[in-house]
């Protein structure tokens, strides 16, 4: 669905993403974890071709399209967001807009301009908007301004416009960064719901570990742009986890086996200094 090749994007001496290769199946939901700073952020806005790689990189693609390859973002760029949904922290919606065109924004793709100016959307985009709003839990506000809904709504509509796209991938940027622990528990439902019923392919980034734990199959550690473990998230052992947080405040980063013994089933597979493949660890 998605993959990664040799990607690198700098900002100026900054080498924010260094030489990721990352493959993601359809179905699956990846946690992308790391500090700030890491890199998350930046993987995700290349992912959906928001932002163009430093020229020596490979080709990203996504359902077998090319987004970008080579710092050069795809022709057909428009269309290949158009199955891809991107959840922002910020929520990104039109606050002087009623919840139920803003979720209706998500149509745009297939949507002529004069009706997108108008709210003038067809019957069966505003039936779809319903059932995204239902399913998300916010039917009631759908008449409402988005600028009256609390910060858990706020990402609750971002998904159902994602929905009312019909992304057949979510990339969502840290969703719950700015949210309650209650609010927090129901985004990352929403998302493993929608995964786990709907098939639909979920990359979320995470500044908190447990939910990552809790909600999805796999992690991808990154620290310095670097990918530093790509597995199981069971495998996220307490001291691995330091050594991926503290390698990014500049100390060194030591794959060590001790870290790695409180994940016995795969003890014996693991070579130091080598980053491990989700395929590799089933």
């Amino acid at each position: 669905m998605i993959r990664v090749e040799n990607l690198n994007k700098t900002f100026g001496t900054n080498k924010a993403l260094d030489d990721v290769n990352l493959h993601i199946g359809p179905g699956e939901m990846v946690a992308l974890i790391g500090a700030s700073g890491s890199g998350k952020s930046t993987l995700i806005r290349h992912m959906s071709g928001l932002s163009a790689s430093d020229k020596l990189s490979g080709p990203l693609t996504l359902g077998g399209k090319i987004v970008q390859s080579e710092g050069v973002i795809s022709g057909r760029i428009k269309e290949i967001r158009a199955g891809v949904g991107v959840i922002f922290q910020s929520f990104n919606l039109v606050e002087r807009l009623s919840v139920e065109n803003n979720v209706l924004l998500g149509a745009l793709a297939r949507t002529s301009m004069w009706r997108c100016l108008s709210t003038c959307f067809c019957q069966e985009d505003r039936l779809l908007a319903a059932q995204a709003m239902e399913k998300v839990g916010i039917a009631g506000t759908a008449r409402r301004r988005a600028s009256t809904l609390s910060g858990g709504q706020k990402q609750r509509a971002a998904i159902a416009r994602a929905l009312v796209q019909k992304a057949q991938v979510i990339l969502a940027d840290e969703p719950i960064a700015s949210l309650d622990p209650e609010s927090s528990r129901n985004v990352m439902e929403i998302l493993s719901r929608l995964n786990q019923e709907d098939g639909i392919t979920v990359v979320v980034s995470l500044h908190q570990v447990d939910f990552a734990k809790k909600y999805c199959s796999r992690a991808v550690a990154l620290s310095s742009g670097r990918i530093r473990y790509d597995g199981p998230t069971s495998g996220l052992s307490s001291c691995l986890l330091k050594e991926i947080y503290l390698s990014e405040s500049g100390e060194p980063f030591v794959e060590e086996k001790s870290c790695l013994m409180e994940t016995p089933e795969y003890d014996d597979e693991f070579v130091e200094g080598e980053v491990y493949s989700f395929s590799q660890l089933n």
